[in-house]
């Protein structure tokens, strides 16, 4: 059962400013641009950027008025090939961040995780022998990266905010394997896993609690989709004492029509599950989004309906607290338009949106030729 949650406590989610771009020169999609930002408002910024070969991995800092302050190539300069995609960045209490990354065109796929102080200067680096799909650093400082390995099993590694490793585990995943993974950390350093995974043809999703040590917190909790219905691209978020919110994107085929929208699961610091499945968006228009929470359990999604970037802010109970459109008007025209979200932050008052464009050589849209990144701040 999924249920609509009054909408009551509304305020305003608000643009500052206009939106700022901080990659171009390539053709930016889904999981190549992505944003995290302190409880401040400080942001970080992760693209992959490339005119050809080699393709890099940049990342940018925003302080709080939403201004560029530093702007560094996060991808090893050492690597044959140097073809580097899917990155993800994670931003601690005291400003230092780590991206991550996969490589391209490797007979195993490596992941690559490179931690930064707060004024961007390189810590340490750490190769694994799996796809990274996640990374989130919990107000304490504890740093957790998911990932999946060849056989399709899910992995967390856990560090501290230097890189020192703290230790790591292995989840088996029955049938087809994992299909992504996600984190969320709170500030003990306990954290949150969700995967999802083919059962018999079905799309569901899974997810676990786990002490600072790895390990389990509670059982597993499993999430299945109503019939031709499927649950994908799940994203957790978690706040400083452990609560978390899961959102799954829903996908549903009924007489040759096709339809999605987001759905949400908020979660206990005991590994249990609060409350039922509720709308989050209805009728998006791809299943790509994103989702964030602060420290106090405030959260955000971010997504794209139609031809524009949207963001909406929740109060911790899940309640409704605005909507607004993160992209300038003047993004959308007959030579271009707003092709993703592209990631979102929250700190105590306000959100970071990322969302990127696509632009054509004429008012036919059928080639793009450049894509470009940007950034939005919003209070709430």
């Amino acid at each position: 059962m999924v249920v609509t949650l009054e909408r009551r406590e509304m305020m305003a989610v608000t643009p500052v400013g206009s939106d700022v771009s901080f990659g171009s020169g390539r053709f930016p999609s889904w999981g190549d641009v992505d944003v995290r930002a302190d409880g401040s408002g400080v942001a970080v910024t992760a693209n992959v950027l490339t005119n050809g070969f080699p393709q890099d991995v940049v990342a940018s800092i925003f302080d709080t008025s939403g201004r560029v302050t530093r702007t560094l190539q996060v991808s090893p300069t050492n690597v044959e090939g140097r073809r580097f995609v899917e990155p993800r960045v994670a931003v601690a209490s005291d400003r230092s961040f780590v991206v991550t990354m996969n490589t391209v065109g490797e007979p195993t796929q490596t992941g690559i995780v490179r931690f930064y102080d707060s004024s961007g200067a390189l810590r340490s680096t750490v190769s694994m022998s799996m796809a990274v799909r996640g990374v989130d650093v919990g107000t304490g400082g504890r740093v957790v990266v998911v990932g999946i390995d060849a056989p399709g099993d899910v992995r967390a590694r856990r560090f501290g905010l230097t890189g020192n490793q703290l230790g790591s585990q292995r989840i088996d995943v029955s049938g087809a394997g994992a299909v992504g993974a996600t984190v969320g950390v709170d500030s003990t350093g306990k954290y949150w896993l969700a995967w999802g995974e083919l059962d018999q043809a079905t799309a569901q999703v899974r997810a676990r609690m786990f002490e600072s040590t790895g390990s389990a917190r509670g059982g597993l909790l499993g999430f299945k989709p109503s019939a031709n219905q499927a649950l994908v691209n799940p994203l957790i978020a978690t706040s400083r004492t452990g609560e978390a919110v899961l959102a799954m994107a829903r996908s549903s085929a009924s007489s040759g029509t096709f339809a999605s929208d987001i759905v949400g699961q908020r979660l206990s610091n005991s590994g249990r599950t609060t409350g039922s499945l509720f709308n989050v968006v209805t009728q998006i228009t791809d299943t790509n989004f994103d989702l964030a929470m602060n420290a106090s359990g405030q959260f955000v999604v971010g997504y794209r309906s139609g031809n524009r970037a949207f963001v909406r802010a929740y109060s911790p109970a899940a309640v409704l607290l605005g909507v607004a459109q993160a992209n300038d008007n003047s993004r959308n025209t007959s030579t271009r338009q707003i092709a993703g979200s592209g990631g979102v932050g929250i700190g105590d008052r306000s959100i970071t949106a990322g969302f990127f464009t696509w632009s054509y050589p004429d008012s036919t849209r059928t080639l793009a030729n450049r894509g470009q990144a940007f950034v939005r701040r919003l209070t709430f």
